[in-house]
């Protein structure tokens, strides 16, 4: 399985890169007044293969330079500059909000393939076995699910302890 994501790790970093490039060349022959960078979204997109949390903010950090680098390198054809910018600010910032929220979808991700193991659990006590030891069920949710608990009674339960503490019917 490792060996499965480092070729998906080196194939999204190089697709990534590749996908960048071809948006930075084309950015830099662009006009000031054409949004091109907001195509820098897709290989950011694509990276998210790796499941890497540092090659998808690496990019974007890679690619909010880009950005700044093709607004000072590429042709002016009147378009008002204040445009020009405001244009370039909302790009980095769908960059950085598309890495952000992929890294939330990443981690997301690797702890359903952390729970998605074989989870033995004690037929008798409840119990279920973490690394050799035996924990309750409780504290397995709490500390490894992130899953706060609170108590309550079925009806069935209920319906028993009533029936047997002789109150049934009251």
């Amino acid at each position: 399985m490792q060996r499965i994501f480092r070729i998906l790790l080196g194939v999204s970093v190089a697709s990534s890169l590749a996908v960048g490039a071809v948006i930075f060349y084309a950015d830099l022959r662009a006009p000031r007044g054409l949004t091109v960078g907001a195509l820098y979204v897709l290989p950011l997109l694509i990276s998210l293969m790796a499941d890497s949390r540092k090659v998808t903010l690496w990019l974007a950090a890679l690619f909010s330079v880009l950005v700044v680098v093709a607004y000072a390198l590429s042709s002016d054809v009147g378009v008002p500059p204040w445009i020009v910018v405001s244009d370039r600010i909302i790009t980095v910032l769908a960059i950085w909000v598309t890495a952000v929220l992929g890294v939330e979808v990443t981690l997301a991700k690797r702890q359903l393939r952390e729970m998605g193991r074989l989870l033995t659990i004690c037929m008798w006590t409840k119990q279920v076995r973490i690394d050799g030891e035996w924990i309750s069920i409780e504290r397995y949710l709490t500390e490894h699910c992130g899953i706060r608990l609170t108590h309550g009674i079925s009806r069935e339960a209920a319906e028993r302890v009533l029936r047997e503490e002789g109150l049934e019917g009251r």
